[in-house]
């Protein structure tokens, strides 16, 4: 069993000219087809899916039911569980909503797993332990509403 706590994304917007987007660009996250979560990552008309820049972001998954767990005192952050692990069950779907191009060279998606750790010698204590897994997307991809210039969605299976 996988509990992954949150997950993000690296991008990479290729060099050449043209490459940069001022389309709203979003992010559906899925675990064996049952969407996750719906990020609207890029609003449109910022400066982060420039040509030839850099630029991280986080989605923290939060209960949708709004209640909280705490243990010992300590709140113990909301996981979305994969029974079977990540791999071959995660997806990752990028959509532009513009005919204004996007180029990327590399997309990281960076996968965080989280569990209690419990603290040797102590009756109940603990800590939040997490680890990160990155995959990697390198492509010469286009994204656009205009199909002649690019894709409109591009799904990226962990």
């Amino acid at each position: 069993m996988v509990e992954v706590s949150k997950i993000g994304w690296t991008w990479h917007t290729a060099a050449a000219p043209g490459s940069g987007t001022d389309a709203r660009v979003t992010i559906r996250v899925r675990r064996d087809g049952q969407q996750l979560a719906y990020v609207s990552e890029e609003p449109g008309e910022t400066e982060r899916l420039d040509r030839g820049s850099r630029y991280e972001s986080w989605w923290t998954f939060v209960n949708p039911t709004g209640i909280g767990t705490a243990v010992s005192g300590k709140t113990v952050p909301y996981t979305e569980q994969f029974p079977q692990g990540v791999a071959g069950h995660l997806t990752v779907e990028l959509e532009i909503h513009g005919d204004d191009k996007w180029s990327w060279e590399y997309i990281g998606v960076h996968v965080v797993e989280g569990k209690k750790a419990f603290i040797p010698g102590t009756i109940d204590g603990w800590v939040w332990a997490e680890s990160a897994t990155t995959y990697h997307f390198q492509y010469d991809r286009s994204m656009s509403t205009d199909s002649g210039e690019g894709y409109r969605r591009i799904t990226l299976k962990i």
